[in-house]
């Protein structure tokens, strides 16, 4: 028995048939077909079989149909679901299941975990046979179009998703989820959550860090407990190890960025941005009210809340002057 695939318009449908390519393409002549090729031998026995996947289901949307046709094609495997498409251009001989995995049809919810399961660990085996670490792939699930370089470690509990990319030597640790970030060489990333982020090389993040869309980290950076950045750009070694949010911000290389910092980017109305110079240090506990600039080697004392410009070199003290009251009782 052979597997034929039928391409119509930009979906992708499998037929696992007895009958000869003549006799498949005869029941899809004038039906806007633009290929029916035979991709092999498939194992099953000597019983006639057919099945075909097809692209209009109540069960799954066109979108995620035309998405998931897109990712199947990319590595050579084709899902679609149901029998009524051949049976709606001709067929009628005899339809039978076919275990075929490339032809498993999908009716109902529960059939598409058997159809996700086939392509998760077809996606692992493919990692796994380039010597990329995953030390538990019964809770790893990776993408279609993720990318691992050599070298790099996958700790369970781990979600790739999307169009991430893990470079060389970097390791993952559990209870991370990336979705379209790109990590750079030897970074440690640790329960944290990514989306649409880049982490530039050894670059240390987490543990339970947010990296928003638009977060562009530079190398060898520190992004610890609790901070989330959003749309900002961190140059080279700027160290942020817990508690702040950097919202709409462009931040100099070897700025620290105090505990409790919030970039206050939004005024009821709009997003505003802050720049911050390169060599600044914040104090704890800082606020900068966007939009506002931080000019190179500035430092700005704890405590502060900032709504002007800082001047390049200066120490800005920006709160109010501690009072003490003697002999001061409760009344």
């Amino acid at each position: 028995m052979k597997i034929f695939r039928l391409k119509e318009r930009r979906f992708e449908h499998l037929y696992a048939s007895g009958k000869t390519m003549e006799e498949l393409q005869n029941y899809f002549l004038g039906k806007d077909i633009a290929e029916i090729e035979s991709i092999g031998e498939a194992v099953v026995d000597d019983d006639e079989y057919y099945a075909v996947i097809y692209n209009d289901t109540p069960l799954l949307t066109r979108p995620f149909l035309a998405s998931l046709a897109e990712e199947c094609e990319s590595i050579g495997l084709f899902y679609r679901l149901g029998d009524g498409f051949i049976r709606r251009n001709g067929a009628n001989f005899p339809l039978k299941p076919c275990d075929h995995p490339l032809a498993f049809q999908v009716k109902k919810h529960t059939d598409i975990v058997k159809v996700g399961e086939h392509i998760r660990w077809h996606v692992l085996d493919r990692h796994l046979k380039n010597d990329i670490t995953i030390y538990d792939p019964t809770t790893t699930f990776i993408d279609l179009e993720v990318e691992i370089a050599e070298g790099a470690q996958i700790y369970p509990m781990v979600l790739l998703r999307g169009k991430t990319k893990i470079g060389k030597n970097a390791i993952v640790f559990p209870n991370c989820e990336l979705v379209d970030t790109e990590v750079g060489e030897n970074v440690d990333i640790r329960a944290s959550f990514a989306i649409g982020a880049k982490i530039g090389k050894n670059t240390t993040v987490g543990p339970f860090a947010c990296l928003r869309k638009g977060a562009n980290v530079g190398a060898y950076c520190r992004v610890g407990d609790f901070v989330e950045v959003k749309n900002s750009n961190l140059g080279d070694g700027v160290k942020m190890a817990h508690l702040a949010y950097v919202g709409d911000a462009d931040v100099g290389e070897n700025t620290n960025v105090g505990c409790g910092t919030v970039f206050a980017n939004y005024n009821g109305k709009t997003k505003n941005r802050c720049t911050v110079g390169s060599n600044v240090f914040i104090g704890a506990n800082t606020n900068l009210v966007a939009p506002v600039t931080v000019h190179n080697g500035a430092y700005i004392a704890a405590g502060s809340t900032i709504t002007q410009d800082v001047p390049a070199g200066n120490l800005c003290i920006a709160r109010s002057r501690q009072v003490f009251k003697e002999n001061w009782e409760r009344k």
